[in-house]
């Protein structure tokens, strides 16, 4: 169909009047003002989801040029409706010989059997296909989709254009600093219990703290009223806050455009809710995500990650138990470098939207406003590196059943070309920098190649070597240039792959290894793994890129395919015995990884592999990423590990914190039930003392009782002899004449 002057688009979009839904609207707002500066011409259909009858839409589609689906997380079971209508929506613009464009979607993560059979067709027809997280990216390289016909991108409405609200009291309601709060109904189901009670504890903590104001800001309910859904919660909130003493001011559902500006205008946003961390980010305001379930968490995370804030984002029970004041105190005393850091990530992604629209509007046929078109880049803000020997990384192809089998068969596989000839040369260029002291970094150590045995290489320093014969430039997930493609999105699928796909991802060391032109150590052969590595699991997995090709005359890697099986055959460190090199390593199973520059490989670990000196006049380096399970600690210090992929939560699982608990009580009850048999024991001790003082004083008083009865009886026999004293005494006078006087 030839583009004309008037060319319509139809649009499908979540969106109706009952219940308003600001997050769909918002992105269909966006998607239509763009295409509008874009093609000024362009007529415009929106089919809603009352509106989008089956009938309707291909009545529609016959006369477009294009059909845009705008984005949303609805291609996933749990809306079967609306995950139909798109497939068919796809499906008869398909059949009409009409193209189709999505913008940012979410897929899955829960999708049926049925429903990801039907969705594979339908996208199979799609001219480009955006996705807003990486999980859904992976979806979209697993249903087959070529990655051309890709976008990594940020939502659609996260460069929606603001407007003050009309209503002057809900504009008011951001003029002192304030903290925007939106929670989702399912806060107030029986099963949530207590935990919007205990949300409202910590945000009250929160403003007697910081001063800041609390306003709920409802994202779905009847437009211009407080009403039901969000507004419920909000209410509930308000009461709760009430009862503490702090005041809550709760928001009318407002239109898209308001709901920007005062989310922007938030000192701090806290939402469980996607599309306010959508708009805050988008303008660099702290956020903190708080995700019920998978989807959830994946679409949370997803919006947070476009500004780097992926690990701030934590599970419902979490936040109820403390985590939120925790997180939010961390996220409000950093808050001047979390702007910063945000703004950093988000300032390349209005180029990239311009980049994208070039694409769109080419798939869609319509005419285009710039005359040099711009080129679909599959990962762009992963990567992001531009001229200047910038990075763009190579396309890539998500990993087959029959390659994964290679890899369990081998423990290890050649993924290709992952990085371009440019992004080479700076990342060879940037390593040597580092190591000479061009280019500093405290995160970053070093280790000497001295040419010595493996056991006498000197240790790893903080500071620059100075020269070109170094071994190891260690610490490179620290480094502006290294960091992003320890991201890259192929090798984070690989590690969900190896690890779990809802388990968080993180990095035990990102690190150069370098064999200096006609010098070098040989290392023997080894696997990487062991207590030498102090951890409390062993790691799985790692990403080796030649950043210059390795070949057997510059010491390439040699590998024991299938090695990896034999588990590791030492616990103490990673070199293997004499013992066991003559057991496993025969010369005739030995296999030389012969690598192109720009290449990788993925190895198990515990691959048995050896390498040796390079004798060549040019260095042969290489960049290798330890994956590893996100939940792994440090046996020497108990800390973890830098999370690429996912998050960790600020607090254990509910029911890891429920034992916790339990713990912590018997631990309790113990230690008073020690204390309560001590206070028997000396209770008792103290009575047997009692009790023969006692028997001591009855026995004392006895003897008294005997003295006394002694003395009594000598005292009654002294008293009888007194007696008889003084009557024989009177006796005699009674007996004489009495003397009579004269007068």
């Amino acid at each position: 169909m030839a583009p004309s002057s008037a060319a319509s688009v139809v649009f499908i979009a979540d969106v109706g009047p009952d219940p308003f839904h600001v997050g769909d609207e918002a992105m269909l707002e966006a998607n239509v003002e763009t295409l509008r500066q874009y093609v000024p011409s362009a007529r415009v259909t929106v089919l809603g989801r009352d509106e989008a009858t089956d009938d309707e839409l291909s009545e529609a589609l016959r006369t477009a040029a294009g059909l845009f689906v705008s984005g949303g997380g609805n291609l996933r079971s749990p809306f079967p409706g609306l995950l139909r209508h798109r497939v068919h929506a796809m499906r008869e613009a398909r059949r009409l010989g009409i193209p189709v464009v999505t913008g940012g979607q979410t897929i899955g993560p829960d999708l049926s059997a049925v429903d990801r059979a039907a969705l594979i067709e339908g996208l199979a027809g799609v001219a480009h296909v955006g996705v807003r997280e990486t999980a859904s990216l992976a979806f979209a390289l697993q249903m087959g989709i070529p990655p051309e016909r890709i976008s990594y991108q940020a939502d659609d409405a996260f460069l929606l254009a603001r407007r003050r609200p009309a209503d002057i009291n809900n504009a008011r309601a951001a003029a002192e600093p304030f903290v925007a709060v939106t929670f989702d109904p399912s806060f107030l189901t029986p099963e949530a219990g207590r935990e919007l009670e205990q949300l409202a504890a910590q945000l009250a903590s929160i403003t007697f703290e910081t001063g800041l104001r609390i306003v709920f800001v409802p994202h779905v309910g009847p437009r211009g009223e407080i009403g039901s859904e969000d507004g419920r919660v909000g209410r509930a909130l308000q009461e709760h806050l009430r009862g503490a003493g702090v005041p809550c001011t709760v928001l009318p559902v407002l239109r898209a455009a308001e709901t920007v500006w005062i989310t922007q205008r938030a000192a701090a946003v806290v939402s469980s809710r996607y599309h306010p961390l959508v708009f805050a980010t988008a303008a660099a305001v702290p956020s903190l995500g708080i995700h019920r379930d998978p989807y959830t968490r994946v679409k949370l995370e997803g919006a947070l990650a476009h500004a780097g804030m992926t690990a701030w984002s934590q599970s419902a029970s979490t936040a109820a138990g403390g985590g939120l004041i925790v997180a939010f105190r961390r996220l409000w005393g950093d808050r001047e470098a979390v702007r910063n850091s945000i703004a950093r990530a988000c300032a390349p992604i209005l180029a990239r939207e311009a980049g994208r629209w070039q694409v769109l509007l080419s798939a869609l046929r319509l005419p285009q406003p710039y005359a040099e078109k711009a080129q679909p880049r599959i990962f762009p803000s992963l990567i992001g590196w531009r001229g200047n020997g910038a990075a763009t990384v190579k396309r890539t192809t998500v990993l087959s059943e029959q390659q994964w089998s290679d890899y369990a068969r081998d423990g290890f596989l050649e993924l290709g070309e992952v990085v371009d000839a440019p992004a080479l040369a700076g990342l060879r260029q940037r390593a040597d920098d580092l190591a000479t002291g061009r280019v500093q970094n405290a995160d970053v150590r070093m280790e000497l190649d001295s040419g010595s045995t493996y056991d006498d290489l000197p240790g790893l320093v903080s500071s620059a070597l100075g020269t070109l014969r170094y071994r190891k430039i260690a610490g490179l997930e620290n480094d502006d240039r290294f960091a992003p493609l320890v991201r890259h999105p192929l090798f984070l699928e690989i590690a969900a792959h190896q690890y779990g796909p809802h388990v968080p991802i993180s990095v035990f060391r990102a690190i150069v290894f370098n064999k200096p032109a006609e010098y070098g150590s040989v290392l023997p052969w080894h696997q990487d793994g062991g207590d030498v590595w102090a951890l409390d699991r062993d790691p799985l997995l790692t990403i080796w890129i030649a950043l210059d090709s390795a070949t057997t005359a510059n010491g390439c890697m040699e590998v024991i395919p299938g090695s990896h099986r034999f588990g590791l055959l030492g616990r103490r460190g990673t070199a293997l015995s004499d013992e066991n090199v003559a057991r496993y390593c025969a010369p005739e199973r030995v296999v030389p990884l012969e690598v192109k520059a720009g290449h990788g490989v993925m190895l198990h670990n515990w691959l048995l592999h050896r390498s040796g000196v390079n004798g060549m006049q040019l260095p042969r380096r290489a960049f290798s990423i330890c994956y590893m399970d996100g939940r792994t600690l440090s046996t020497l210090t108990g800390a973890r590990f830098p999370v690429v992929a996912g998050s960790l939560p600020p607090e254990p699982h509910p029911y890891v914190r429920e034992l916790q608990d339990a713990a912590t009580d018997l631990r309790a009850q113990s230690v008073a039930a020690v204390e309560y048999a001590t206070s028997l024991r000396e209770a008792n001790t103290a009575l047997e003392q009692s009790m023969h003082d006692a028997t001591r004083y009855a026995a004392d008083l006895k003897e008294q009782l005997t003295q006394a009865t002694t003395m009594r009886k000598e005292a009654e026999r002294y008293a009888s002899d007194l007696k008889k004293h003084l009557e024989a005494a009177r006796a005699p006078a009674a007996s004489a004449a009495p003397i009579r006087s004269v007068g």
